[in-house]
């Protein structure tokens, strides 16, 4: 689960992020490579076939909730207002990101005994 919240407005102008409707009902992607969080071209296209794009503009304070397998992405912010955002995710062991070996890898989970 992901949750966003908009420190600024997130609109088409500048770049808000765009979704693909049930989209992470297909599960972990197919991404474009070793060490990298992007799918790759012909998994995007084939998703994006079943699936309508849809553009999430925010107002500042809004919060959205997605799963965290739903794809997505931003586009470049062509106005002269900024575009902030928090964002908490929450993931199971289950599905656990590809590791990206790096500085920016994701770290491996540690259980937690509550």
């Amino acid at each position: 689960l992901t949750m966003f919240i908009a420190i600024d407005a997130n609109t088409t102008s500048n770049g808000c992020m765009q979704l693909v409707q049930g989209s992470h009902l297909r599960g972990l992607l197919k991404h474009d490579g070793e060490g990298t969080r992007v799918c790759d071209a012909e998994t995007v296209q084939q998703v994006t076939k079943h699936g309508s794009v849809v553009n999430l503009e925010l107002d500042p304070g809004d919060v959205a909730f997605m799963h965290s397998l739903t794809l997505h992405s931003s586009t470049k912010n062509t106005s002269s207002e900024p575009r902030r955002n928090l964002a908490v995710a929450y993931n199971t062991y289950a599905n656990q990101p590809p590791s990206l070996g790096g500085p920016t890898s994701q770290p491996m989970f540690t259980p937690i005994d509550v």
